[in-house]
């Protein structure tokens, strides 16, 4: 298959699962009322390395290679997790999902901080844009509840993995599918030693709830984050980017109407500054590649 054909082919499928990975978060806004958060994080990543690692097994993969590197993006997909879980018990699922899609909106302000890059006019555009979709949304400062802040945390801290993850599996051409067992498996880890430290429960509450987490193990885990490896080796960062932001629009769709939020208008507004602001830069930058691949 030529690479052409791998990158379109890897768009169309990244696309599909953001549809799922816009459901987690009202499911799991959901769950938190049966299964501790902390340990939501637990089963979803354990249960999804083993299937993944049975697999690999079978495959007669090494399992092994490389894993200082899974650990590291591991770490910060595992934060990404506690901060979003935690903020959900606060706030609102269309909040959190429109809060964590600013991740898109730090990467190149990381990206200037870590490798002393000019930081542009529009980067300074997207973020004043931001901040005034997170003022609306949030109700300014007053307003603004504990769970929204481990939101932002959570996108800041996103945005750290996906430029992490980009190194490992496209520029230093790392495995991707041992690369995000190693992820799971670290996940599980850390998500344990903080069940321990802090005396958390482990106990899930009815089928209900065992439904839920299957569903959460199966697509939005095992099958989300197996596909953003495999796809990064494909995908320039800024289409990457461009197609997971449409979680955060699925997320606060499926809140609205599954998840039986009521929509208010400073939802709407401030949610659509964000996804404006979060979708300047790809947008700009999948322009002038076009305009430049067009000469």
């Amino acid at each position: 298959m030529l690479l052409k054909q791998k990158q379109n082919l890897s768009k169309i499928i990244l696309t599909i699962f953001m549809v799922f990975a816009g459901t987690t978060f009202y499911i799991t806004r959901d769950l938190i009322n049966y299964v501790d958060p902390v340990a939501i994080a637990l089963y979803r990543f354990s249960f999804a390395g083993l299937i993944l690692g049975v697999f690999l097994k079978f495959k007669n993969v090494k399992l092994t290679q490389n894993w200082t590197s899974g650990a590291f993006s591991g770490f910060f997909l595992w934060l990404f997790f506690i901060f979003q879980n935690l903020g959900l018990e606060i706030t609102t699922a269309s909040n959190s999902s429109f809060l964590t899609g600013l991740f898109v909106v730090f990467v190149p302000i990381i990206s200037a901080f870590l490798k002393s890059e000019k930081f542009s006019k529009v980067k300074a555009l997207e973020l004043f844009i931001s901040i005034l979709g997170l003022w609306v949304i949030t109700g300014g400062l007053r307003e603004i509840n504990f769970g929204d802040v481990l939101s932002i945390l959570a996108a800041i801290v996103y945005a750290v993995y996906n430029s992490v993850v980009d190194l490992q599996v496209r520029k230093h051409k790392l495995n991707a599918l041992v690369n995000a067992f190693q992820q799971f498996v670290s996940i599980s880890l850390f998500s344990i030693l903080l069940v321990l430290f802090q005396g958390r429960g482990l106990e899930v509450s009815g089928t209900y709830a065992l439904g839920l987490l299957a569903y959460l193990i199966i697509i939005p885990t095992l099958g989300t984050f197996t596909v953003i490896n495999i796809t990064q080796k494909y995908l320039l960062p800024f289409t990457l980017s461009l197609i997971l932001t449409l979680s955060t629009l699925f997320g606060a769709i499926f809140a609205w109407t599954l998840g039986g939020e009521v929509v208010t208008t400073n939802g709407i507004i401030g949610g659509l500054l964000i996804l404006l602001a979060v979708l300047i830069s790809p947008l700009l930058s999948l322009l002038k590649h076009r305009t430049l691949t067009q000469k």
